[in-house]
């Protein structure tokens, strides 16, 4: 124990300590010094704890958990006396002050550690104050002489004479918080884009959808001649070109997961490596599937989009060919330092990409995942594809990290929670057979070019149409002529309900109501909506085919009570 007079002398006596290495309670007994640095102390085994007296000691296996925590904690953790021997410490603090083994540490005093002889007054004097200390900006001494900026965090250990036996903390350095800081700064960013990507996407959306379902009607009918025929489909592909940009934009917005099923990576990847041999043929394509299932919980077309998006940069980083490898693992990772966003450590799937290409510079490493930033020419690129790759990832609540040297290639690494659930094969629906023109459809939306659109692609797939522009509006035609309405097409966003609160209001009333999800981008909430006995998503913009596969699906399952 000691206390900081004016002359700056401390006195100590016998006391108890525990030592986390050993798990045991030593006996300290130090001698009256004049000045820290000419501490002496001699150690004996204590017969038993200073409290044991007053409550149970822990369990042996409790002890090793201790133990298992102090060794383990990534910040250098210690123990020592008042006058600054350590007692014990863990590797962590071993690699902050730059030292080979834990004995030639425990040989040096605590306080010469410090730069000046200043700042460890000043510690000591706030821990003496305050009792503990949080957050000391400080340097301290490596072993090589040099200095390393840490943040201190301390506890003093007193006996009844309020004086300070011993010290444990933990350092944290500096450089590794200005890390984390960093990537929560990014990742800030990021997400602030992604919502006005989310946005626009979902707006732009809406304006295809309407082209879209224009060029359909025209495509048929009767009186378009070829020619007019031929610009139809040129209209189409353009919009399929502008949905597949929102789609990368929904993706790094991190909307667009609504069909969450046990999903095994092995399996993604066969497919990708199909679409790639097929693009890329100067490119060896090597599969490293892992020996067992690895099972996520994930929608499968987020993330065979996102495996798709990281192959073809890939192969785009190789004009002159080159090795495409692509891993399958169970990793235990607990270091996320390099990730864009910090994750908790466990036992993840991960997916690594790894190409032999030109790599990518250090300049530009750090923008990568920003939407729209891309090294491409303008015809080639939209530079959103690794902005969705990157959304995709959030939105399964995983990370992802790249490694790149120029003329060596390139290193993707995805990590995704595993699933506590297997996978299963799942056929796809096969739509039923047309049904009669009798049935009608009620479909709600606020934009009025859709609902006036929409409403004649329906007819002319042969049914009857009942438009709302609101989710009251659509409730009330609903409760009246629910006996003929067989499905509900519905906006998830209007302005008085949204899709939400009129489904509830819906399935309040009829609870087997058909209702199919119609908007210009997905997240959680269309899931659970599924979950609670919706009949399908649309996606917009939506084709004839896509209106019509969808509708037969929904008149065709069983209308069986939610859940």
């Amino acid at each position: 124990m000691f206390f900081v007079s004016e002359n700056g002398s401390t006195r100590c006596s016998k006391e108890l300590a525990f030592v986390a290495s050993t798990c045991r309670w030593l006996a300290v007994e130090n001698a009256s010094i004049g000045h820290p640095d000419s501490s002496a102390s001699s150690f004996q085994e204590a017969a038993q704890s200073p409290e044991a007296s007053m409550k149970p000691s822990l369990p042996a296996d409790d002890l090793d958990i201790y133990r298992l925590y102090f060794e383990n904690d990534s910040n250098g953790s210690f123990i020592s006396t008042a006058e600054g021997q350590i007692l014990d410490c863990n590797p962590a603090l071993l690699d902050i002050l730059g030292y080979d083994s834990k004995e030639a540490l425990l040989s040096q005093n605590a306080f010469e550690r410090y730069l000046t002889p200043e700042l460890r007054l000043l510690f000591l004097t706030q821990l003496m104050q305050h009792r503990k200390v949080e957050y000391f900006p400080c340097e301290l001494k490596r072993s090589d002489g040099s200095s390393v900026a840490v943040m201190l965090q301390a506890t003093a250990l007193f006996n009844s004479r309020d004086e300070i036996t011993h010290i444990m903390g933990r350092i944290l350095e500096v450089s590794k918080l200005n890390q984390s800081q960093s990537q929560i700064f990014e990742a800030s960013k990021l997400e602030a884009l992604g919502t006005l990507a989310g946005g626009i996407a979902h707006n732009f959306n809406n304006i295809l959808a309407g082209i879209q379902g224009n060029a359909s009607l025209i495509g048929l009918d009767p009186s378009a001649n070829t020619q007019q025929k031929l610009r139809v489909r040129d209209i189409e592909t353009l919009v399929e070109r502008g949905a597949k940009v929102t789609s990368q934009m929904l993706g790094f917005a991190q909307k667009g997961k609504y069909q969450v099923l046990p999903l095994d990576l092995n399996r993604v990847i066969e497919s990708v490596r199909i679409m790639i041999e097929g693009s890329f043929r100067n490119v060896e394509v090597r599969l490293h599937p892992f020996d067992e299932a690895v099972v996520i919980d994930a929608d499968p077309n987020q993330i065979e989009q996102m495996l798709l998006t990281l192959c073809i940069n890939a192969c785009e980083a190789m004009p002159s060919g080159g090795t495409l490898d692509i891993t399958i693992q169970k990793r235990l990772i607990g270091d996320f330092s390099k990730a864009l966003y910090p994750a908790q450590p466990g036992v993840y799937g991960a997916i690594t990409v790894q190409d032999t290409g030109v790599g990518i510079s250090p300049e530009h490493l750090p923008k990568i995942f920003e939407p729209f930033f891309t090294t491409k020419p303008m015809h080639r690129g939209s530079g959103l594809g690794l902005a969705s790759v990157f959304g995709i990832v959030r939105n399964h609540s995983g990370a992802i990290w790249v490694e790149s040297e120029l003329g060596v290639g390139t290193t993707f690494t995805v990590a995704f929670p595993l699933s506590r659930h297997s996978a299963e094969c799942r056929p796809e629906p096969e739509p039923a057979a047309d049904p009669p023109v009798i049935d009608t459809i009620l479909f709600v939306d606020d934009e009025p070019l859709l609902r006036d659109v929409a409403s004649q692609m329906i007819t002319r797939l042969g049914y009857e149409v009942l438009t709302a522009a609101t989710g009251q509006e659509a409730l009330r035609l609903y409760q009246k002529h629910h006996d003929r309405i067989r499905v509900v097409i519905l906006d998830m966003m209007m302005p008085d309900w949204n899709g939400i609160e009129t489904f509830e209001r819906l399935q309040a009333f009829d609870p087997r109501v058909r209702v199919l999800i119609c908007s210009g981008f997905t997240s959680d909430v269309t899931s659970n909506l599924l979950k609670k006995g919706c009949k399908g998503f649309i996606q917009k913009p939506f084709s004839m085919s896509d209106l019509k596969f969808h509708i037969l699906n929904a008149l065709h399952e069983p209308a069986a009570m939610p859940a």
